[in-house]
């Protein structure tokens, strides 16, 4: 079994959209970020206003995705069904 993620999009604190990030982006736009020190050691680091908002169940849902991935990546591939056996 394949698993494809396509064309997948970017949420971020800049923007919806490729256009909109990249704008905001390059006008050097620090909109919905926050500036935490227990990140990164000696030096501030700016993330996402939203990221306290993600809850346990959030984090078992990103978990068990990435379990599931892990599982159908090891997986065996089917047997060709073209072969006529």
């Amino acid at each position: 079994m394949k698993l494809y993620l396509n064309a997948l999009g970017s949420v971020t604190p800049l923007g919806v959209s490729k256009e909109s990030v990249a704008i905001n982006l390059f006008a050097g736009s620090r909109s919905g970020l926050i500036e935490r020190h227990d990140i990164v050691p000696d030096r501030p680091a700016r993330v996402d206003l939203r990221a306290h908002l993600l809850t346990a169940v959030d984090l078992a849902v990103v978990a068990n995705l990435h379990a599931l991935a892990e599982a159908v990546h090891r997986s065996p591939a089917p047997p060709d069904s073209s072969s006529g056996n």
